[in-house]
C-alpha cells in the first residue's frame, strides 16, 4: 500500500506525513478514492459487525447477572447489574429504567421481566 511503508498494516502519523504533502495531495487523492457503493457497503460491515459484537456483551451481562439462569432479567437481578456498573443509582432510577425496559416487548405486550434482545434496545 502506498501509505504504509514499513507493510505493517498500519498507517501511522509518520508515513501519513512522509507520503502526504499539500503539494502532492491532490495529485495522489485518486488512489485513496473509492465509489459511494463501496463506502456504503464498508461501513454496513463495520455496522453489523458491532452490531453483533453489542448483542454478545449483552447477553454476556445478562447470563453474568442471571442468578436463576431463566435467560431474563428479574428486577432483583436487573438491579443488581446496575448496581454493579453504577453502584450509587437510585432505586427510583433502577424502577424506572426497568419499567422502561420491560415496557418494550417484541410483540408489544407488558412483561414484569426483561429479555436481552430488549435489553439490548433499550440501552443501545
Amino acid at each position: 500500500m502506498y501509505l504504509d511503508a514499513d507493510g505493517s498494516g498500519d498507517v501511522d502519523i509518520d508515513e501519513f506525513v512522509s507520503k502526504i504533502t499539500l503539494n502532492n495531495l491532490h495529485r495522489e487523492a485518486h488512489k485513496f478514492l473509492i465509489s459511494e457503493l463501496t463506502f456504503i457497503e464498508k461501513m454496513l460491515t463495520e455496522w453489523y459487525f458491532v452490531q453483533r459484537k453489542e448483542r454478545e456483551l449483552c447477553a454476556a451481562t445478562v447470563k453474568q447477572f442471571d442468578e436463576n439462569e431463566d435467560g431474563i432479567f428479574q428486577i432483583n437481578e436487573f438491579k443488581a447489574m446496575l448496581r454493579k456498573f453504577e453502584p450509587d443509582i437510585e432505586d427510583k432510577k433502577v424502577f424506572s429504567l426497568f419499567k422502561e425496559c420491560c415496557s418494550i416487548s417484541q410483540n408489544g405486550n407488558l412483561s414484569d421481566a426483561i429479555n436481552p434482545e430488549v435489553l439490548y434496545m433499550c440501552f443501545m
